[in-house]
């Protein structure tokens, strides 16, 4: 993305400007003004102003050595995509902007190394001293370790917080060292520390303050501006209850000056006495390094490292994630849409989930999402309202936990209602069996019935008087034994005694000769021979072997239910008694029941 700042501003002066100046500078894209009329530079790239952005507030990025890596890469990304207005971390600056020149009024310092001893003869602090510096020019002079580079010291580390270190440059002094002080005629050493811009105590002072030294030191500066502004910096060291030494500055905002000036202003002529520049570019980077540039330099030497790794790996990288987003799409809408058309009938037509190439303004993936979100809120809204008119306010699907305790137990009941589990219900055997009985099954049944009727009528009436019915079976059994023992042979002799029948008297109770009531029972039927218990089991035995298959499955059956009440007994009592429907669907036992009641 492109965009040229907003509108056209004055050019700043790049020697005026502080290293964050510069940095907010480019960021709100105003120019700066390059040195020896090369123009003016401005960051008209709103991606390019990002970029300063992110870095502006990680300077710990800014060194070269520091190595490029994928976490900062995406986060400078995010920058880029992601814009935020930027926020000034330099003081603001006009190109008008005039600095104030500062001189020194008055020093005063206490307990400066150099300048003081660590305490008194009786072990009390040293005077403060204090040095007018009010006059146009000021000259100090002395012999060595009369306290002149103590005096610069000072002034040094009031404004910077660093001082002269012997046969180096300057650097922070606060940070105590350790001090062994060995007495002569005694084996007792004695050990502290002290930051070194602090006097060390000798063996005696040390008596003196319980081997406890001060560490208190401070420096003032009164300073005036050419405008006759007074301003006081002071810096001071302390020491907390466990030892650990802090140091306090005051007073350096009132200067207005950056830090970078203060110090090249302050420590210059130290560092000076300590470089050698053997040519030009030794003294450009000595002065980049001085005033802050170099770090901007630093940066600017980096950046190539992550435009190369955002070019190579992260391109890399976000194509194979592109890859890998786009086929865990695919495979995710194969599933999606396998499950809805499962569910169509309740759902409706599949939606068209479309990959970014494909899309178009008016149809597009986050679109058919969020219309399957609105019908889905739908159905389950309408699931709720179904859920709680036929299971009451018992069954709830409010919390994921119980929507899937619900679900568990429909799904039991599903497979227990399946076809198959039904067909395995008693009375829907009974109803099934009662199905397979074909035509001719039952006209053999109902002719077969129809015979044993007939036979027990005739049955009922040779039993009616006993006598005559307990000899006639008589004769029967003996006329069948003879047909048995002589086939095919008239009866013409008493099969007991041999004795002609025809002279035999005739049976005065059945009226009848001996001759005829035989020729009788070898005609009759077996049942004559039979009392009407036993006819019953005999004929029960014969009707039974007698059945065609699809009538044996009820010989055994002896419910008397119609064809309506098997139905009511098994999809009413038998299929709901199941522990499936012993919680949340226990209502649609008694439900069942009002329903069949109301048919």
């Amino acid at each position: 993305m492109q965009a040229a700042p907003p509108m056209q501003l004055e050019p700043m002066e790049l020697e005026h400007c502080t290293l964050d100046q510069i940095v907010d500078v480019l960021c709100e894209g105003r120019p700066i003004n390059l040195p020896d009329g090369a123009g003016a530079f401005v960051l008209d790239n709103e991606d390019a102003r990002a970029v300063l952005g992110f870095y502006a507030s990680r300077k710990e990025l800014w060194v070269q050595a520091k190595q490029v890596v994928g976490a900062e890469a995406q986060q400078l990304l995010e920058a880029i995509a992601n814009p935020k207005a930027h926020v000034a971390t330099g003081r603001s600056l006009t190109s008008g902007t005039v600095r104030p020149h500062w001189r020194i009024q008055e020093l005063r310092a206490h307990r400066f190394a150099g300048l003081h001893r660590h305490c008194g003869a009786g072990g009390q602090a040293p005077e403060v001293f204090t040095l007018h510096l009010d006059r146009d020019v000021t000259c100090i002079w002395g012999f060595n370790g009369a306290g002149k580079s103590a005096l610069q010291s000072a002034m040094m580390w009031c404004l910077t917080g660093k001082a002269h270190r012997s046969q180096h440059m300057p650097s922070l002094v606060h940070n105590p060292i350790s001090v062994e002080v060995i007495s002569s005629g005694s084996d007792d050493e004695k050990n502290f520390t002290l930051p070194a811009i602090v006097p060390l105590p000798s063996a005696e002072d040390l008596s003196l303050l319980a081997d406890r030294p001060a560490c208190d030191t401070w420096v003032e500066l009164d300073l005036k501006d050419q405008d006759g502004n007074v301003a006081t910096v002071r810096r001071e060291l302390k020491r907390n209850d466990r030892g650990a030494v802090s140091e306090v500055s005051s007073g350096l905002e009132a200067l207005a000056l950056p830090q970078w000036a203060i110090e090249a202003g302050t420590l210059m002529p130290a560092i000076a006495a300590n470089m050698r520049f053997d040519d030009k570019t030794s003294f450009a980077e000595a002065i980049a390094q001085l005033t802050g540039l170099r770090p901007l330099q630093d940066l600017g030497l980096r950046l190539p490292r992550m435009v190369r790794r955002l070019e190579k790996d992260e391109t890399d990288s976000a194509t194979d994630a592109k890859d890998g987003a786009r086929i865990q799409f695919l495979n995710g809408k194969k599933s999606f849409l396998e499950a809805w058309r499962a569910e169509s009938e309740t759902l409706g037509p599949e939606p068209e989930l479309l990959t970014p190439d494909k899309a178009t303004a008016e149809q597009n993936c986050r679109k058919a999402i969020a219309a399957v979100r609105a019908r889905l809120i739908q159905l389950q809204a309408t699931g709720l309202v179904d859920i709680e008119t036929i299971l009451g306010s018992s069954a709830s699907a409010e919390t994921p936990e119980r929507s899937q305790g619900l679900l568990n137990q429909l799904a039991s009941a599903r497979e227990h209602l399946s076809s198959a589990a039904l067909a395995g219900l008693p009375s829907l055997r009974v109803l099934q069996q009662i199905k397979e009985i074909n035509d001719a099954d039952k006209e053999w049944l109902v002719a077969k019935l129809n015979e044993l009727a007939q036979r027990a009528e005739a049955h009922v009436q040779r039993q009616q008087n006993k006598q005559q019915a307990a000899r006639q079976q008589l004769y029967t059994m003996v006329a069948q034994w003879h047909q048995r023992q002589n086939p095919h042979q008239p009866i013409m002799d008493c099969p007991v005694c041999g004795t002609d029948l025809a002279e035999v008297p005739a049976d005065a109770l059945l009226d009848s000769d001996i001759a005829a009531a035989l020729q009788i029972g070898l005609g009759a039927h077996s049942d004559a021979t039979k009392s009407l218990a036993e006819w019953q089991q005999a004929a029960a035995s014969e009707l039974r072997e007698s059945l065609p298959e699809s009538l044996k499955f009820f010989i055994d059956y002896k419910n008397r239910s119609s064809i309506l009440d098997l139905c009511k007994s098994a999809y009413v009592i038998e299929a709901l008694k199941d522990n499936c429907f012993a919680t949340d669907l226990r209502p649609l036992q008694s439900c069942a029941h009002k329903l069949w009641d109301a048919l």
